[in-house]
Order: structure tokens, then sequence, then C-alpha cells
């Protein structure tokens, strides 16, 4: 019995179509706002407020693996992609997040 996806003869693309595998869906709105202020001709600031996952909506992560699914377990969205992966960071579906920042640009 041939495996669903495996992986195509040495040299060749392979047939598998695009969008054959589908995850959750993902939907996540960032905001910014950057103000640059001329401190002199030729030295400015530029400051900036930016917020992640605006709308504090969860995107749950689920991936097919090979492996068999344990009972009840198939499908389930039990995480998001950056706790999934171990490593939380910003813009992956966690929490809402906000970060202020300041540039001297000369």
């Amino acid at each position: 019995m041939d495996a669903i996806y495996s992986d195509p003869a040495p040299n060749t693309i392979g047939t598998c179509g695009r969008n054959s595998v589908r995850g959750a869906r993902f939907t996540q709105w960032d905001f910014n706002v950057v103000k640059t202020t001329k401190i002199t001709e030729r030295i400015g600031l530029q400051v900036r407020f930016e917020v992640f996952n605006l709308l504090n909506h969860p995107n749950f992560y689920y991936l097919p693996s090979s492996a068999r699914p344990s009972s009840g377990s198939f499908a389930t969205y039990s995480q998001t992609p950056d706790i999934a992966s171990g490593n939380p960071y910003l813009s992956q579906g966690g929490a809402r997040a906000a970060q202020i920042g300041a540039k001297i640009i000369f």
C-alpha cells in the first residue's frame, strides 16, 4: 500500500496539487502607527507603535501528520503556532501583543 503523500522519484517534481493539504484558517490583523520628525536637517527621529493580533483572535494550529491519530485527537485544534513550535514570538497566532520603538535616522 502506497502512502498518500510520498517523496517523488529523484530529479522529478511530483504530482501533488496546489492546496492539497489545508490547515486551520489563519486570521490576524496587525496595526502600526509611525511618526517621523526632523530634529535637524540631517537627523530625524522615528517613533512607532505596533500591535500584533489587534482583535485578539485565537488562531489554533493543526496539520495532519503521518502517524495514526490517538482516539479523540484527530483534527483537533488545541495550540497556536507559536506555542506548538515551543518558541512563542510575535505575529504567529498568539495573544495580542504591542510594542513601542524609537529610531534615530541620520
